[in-house]
């Protein structure tokens, strides 16, 4: 079966998710950090990583074997893969190239749903890592984006939302029912609005220096206020958010097929000092972005 180019599939997808990538799930705020299509070459392996992303993926050719946290997973065509952030894993292909979709997601949520986002982990290695999915959706993705016809971008965009709440309504919802004795407030209806504007305003913005101080100023609150609500949604502030959410990007561009240099892939998050983005990149993948790039 033929597929459509990486490079041609991942731009148009880049295209239609660029309005809105944040997805409110009823006070979960899900983030589609990156949906795209990667083809490897025969016996291609990466080295063990780690990633704040939740990676969501579907094999639609080929075979390929995954280690997560010293387990093994093998996939072929049809099936998934969804390994939690911070799992160490890496995986390896066979002589046949292997055709993946995929998403990295990141899930927050405030009460009474933490206590469902912190058992995520737990819940996928139930499951030995595997998750029900509308695998039928991803033939129509790729049949938008080759007729590119009127709106392509827009249903694009709506089969792909419609992926992540097939997601959560198909693998996680009992889960969702156990830890939320009572629906979020108003306050926190509140907050999470904010919170996802916030989200959606830095993912636009990841290409440039951004600070802390110019989201809390293009929202119209103070940057107290902004931090004290990334640090009940996210777990940490909204510039701990923005480097990781920085420096996850530059894992995928150096983990990827992209030979851009490394100077390239650092002002592409909006870091022009290399040797910064450099330290920074080592500090959190125990390895340079060189390293990283050899190692694929």
């Amino acid at each position: 079966m033929d597929f459509l180019p990486d490079d041609q599939k991942n731009t148009f997808l880049s295209e239609a998710l660029s309005r809105q990538r944040v997805i409110d799930l009823d006070g979960i705020a899900v983030t589609i950090a990156l949906f795209h299509q990667r083809t490897s070459t025969p016996n291609e392996a990466t080295a063990f990583h780690t990633h704040e992303y939740h990676e969501y993926s579907f094999v639609r050719s080929g075979s390929i074997c995954y280690e997560i946290e010293g387990e093994r997973c093998e996939r072929k065509p049809v099936e998934t893969i969804f390994i939690p952030a911070g799992k160490r894993h890496r995986w390896m292909t066979g002589p046949i190239p292997v055709v993946l979709d995929g998403f990295m997601l990141s899930i927050a949520a405030p009460p009474p749903y933490r206590s469902f986002v912190a058992s995520i982990s737990a819940l996928a290695k139930e499951s030995h890592y595997r998750m029900r999915s509308p695998a039928a959706v991803l033939p129509e993705i790729d049949r938008e984006i080759e007729g590119n016809a009127p709106y392509a971008r827009r249903r694009v965009h709506a089969l792909v939302t419609d992926m992540i709440y097939w997601l959560f309504r198909e693998n996680f919802t009992r889960a969702l029912g156990a830890s939320a004795a009572a629906p979020p407030s108003v306050s926190s209806r509140r907050e999470m609005a904010l919170y996802t504007k916030a989200l959606a305003f830095i993912s636009a913005h990841i290409s440039e220096p951004i600070t802390p101080a110019r989201v809390a100023s293009e929202l119209g609150f103070s940057a107290r206020y902004i931090n004290r609500i990334f640090n009940r949604f996210a777990g940490m502030s909204s510039g701990e958010y923005m480097r990781e959410m920085k420096l996850g990007r530059s894992f995928v561009a150096l983990s990827g097929t992209s030979r851009a240099s490394i100077a390239e892939v650092a002002a592409s998050i909006g870091m022009r000092d290399v040797s910064y983005f450099t330290r920074l990149f080592h500090k959190r993948y125990g390895m340079s972005p060189r390293d990283m790039r050899d190692a694929v």
